[in-house]
């Protein structure tokens, strides 16, 4: 029984794990795609800051893995 509740406890954490890794991860191609649109609409200053944003994003997740 003991061992049925840590297993449970692992897996959830597991999950959990997974699931915030999966939203830095689309986080930070959202800022790009956002950079993206603001440089197609001339706005240097805007795309700079999400582009900047999305690389300490993905920087960031990769430190943790």
């Amino acid at each position: 029984m003991r061992y049925r509740y840590i297993f449970t406890v692992v897996l959830l954490l597991l999950g959990s794990y997974v699931c915030v890794q999966a939203q830095i991860r689309q986080s930070a191609i959202d800022r790009y795609h956002d950079g993206g649109k603001k440089l197609d609409q001339g706005e240097l200053d805007g795309a700079i800051e999400d582009f900047t944003r999305a690389i300490e994003i993905s920087s960031r997740r990769k430190q943790n893995c």
